[in-house]
């Protein structure tokens, strides 16, 4: 019995001192089970305010029905939830990437939950898209055939006048 409880706590730590956050929900009601110390950083919410609130809580108004669509039907198994916006107790949102699994905590269907803080990452590309919808843009409007190479002169771009006159 004594090794079924030293693996217990080797779990419980694992859980509880992951440098990722991680938080566990009841499948039926979205309440929150568990939490560990990188999620509280995370979020900003002690640990009893986290276990008071529902998984619904940690998302914008208008994401909950997806969230709650997402959550129907769900393979009884490791999943790739993919990019999800969150809200911090402070009421910043941000994106995180969510990994989740199906398991059984206590006699009930749970959730196992790694959200990993992506917010710089998704807001970089989002930059970055926006400067290369600018730049077609203003390379489009040159009246002259444009077009752009690389080291091993392959056409890496070019305009619509310049796709008219090389046909």
């Amino acid at each position: 019995m004594s090794n079924l409880i030293m693996a217990r706590d080797t779990y419980k730590q694992l859980f509880q001192n992951s440098p990722i956050p991680m938080y566990i929900y009841e499948e039926k009601t979205y309440g929150f089970c568990a939490v560990n110390e990188a999620a509280l950083r995370q979020y900003g919410y002690s640990e009893a305010d986290f276990l008071g609130m529902k998984a619904t809580d940690i998302r914008p108004a208008e994401d909950i029905e997806m969230f709650c669509h997402a959550n129907r039907d769900v393979p009884q198994r490791y999943i790739d939830f993919g990019h999800w916006r969150h809200v911090k107790k402070s009421g910043e949102v941000f994106y995180v990437q969510i990994y989740a699994h199906t398991i059984k905590l206590k006699g009930k269907k749970a959730r196992l939950v790694l959200a990993v803080d992506i917010d710089a990452k998704v807001r970089t590309e989002s930059e970055l898209e926006k400067k290369d919808l600018e730049i077609a843009s203003i390379l489009e409007s040159i009246t002259d055939g444009f077009y752009a190479l690389n080291r091993c002169w392959k056409v890496t771009y070019f305009n619509k006048k310049a796709e008219q006159v090389l046909g």
